[in-house]
């Protein structure tokens, strides 16, 4: 698998340029979009196999969250029993405010850190902002 921050020439840390990221995709994109190689069915199916990645990677790099868990990998992530006490807790007091405020300090926390912890609660966290909208 190829390295999405690779990809677009940008150093593997979760806080990214945001326009040296879109610069980057819409450049491989106008390069590898499969419209330019229509008339060659072999260039034709790369091209398509190549913008299917760069559509992935950039839409993972793109959302804080998904950068995250991209950059965490496939391991299983678990939460401890005292966070999913908290998170009860949370439901039932449905503070959002404070719970977005808390995720920023946590996304600031994980561009330092990449812990794996921070961004298991990160990830409970925004389900409960999630959660709690409908």
């Amino acid at each position: 698998m190829q390295d999405y921050f690779k990809i677009f020439g940008l150093k593997r840390q979760f806080d990214i340029n945001p326009e040296k990221l879109d610069d980057a995709y819409f450049e491989l994109q106008r390069q590898f979009h499969p419209d330019v190689f229509k008339n060659s069915k072999q260039n034709e199916a790369e091209a398509m196999q190549k913008s299917a990645l760069y559509n992935l990677a950039y839409k993972t790099l793109q959302n804080p969250q998904k950068r995250a868990e991209y950059m965490i990998g496939d391991e299983k992530l678990e939460a401890s029993p005292e966070l999913l006490m908290e998170m009860m807790e949370l439901r039932e007091s449905g503070n959002v405010d404070d719970v977005k405020k808390e995720i920023a300090k946590l996304y600031k926390q994980f561009a330092k850190t990449e812990d794996k912890e921070t961004f298991v609660r990160i990830k409970y966290l925004s389900r409960f902002i999630e959660e709690s909208k409908n």
